[in-house]
């Protein structure tokens, strides 16, 4: 697929370098699931990350982000740059 695009990297090298295990991205924070929405928790922010979504809310506002939400078997992978908004 990715010499089809045109891509000099591998799709599971690209996948990696902007997608991982939000349990391994926020580990250390406060984190629970309800329905389909992970909520992360710092001392001064809440990260509410929908699945299957390209926003997500910090605090009250809600922020487009590069890419969408996965949840797959349990897991949500999020895009790395989200650890910036805690």
């Amino acid at each position: 697929m990715t010499e089809v695009l045109g891509m000099d990297d591998p799709l599971d090298s690209l996948t990696a370098d902007y997608f991982c295990k939000a349990s391994e991205l926020f580990e250390g924070y406060e984190c629970s699931v309800e329905g389909d929405t992970l909520t992360v928790r710092s001392a001064s922010h809440t990260l509410s990350i929908p699945a299957n979504r390209s926003w997500v809310m910090v605090d009250s506002l809600k922020k487009e982000i590069p890419s969408v939400t996965v949840l797959a078997e349990g897991e949500f992978y999020v895009n790395r740059s989200l650890k910036q908004l805690l």
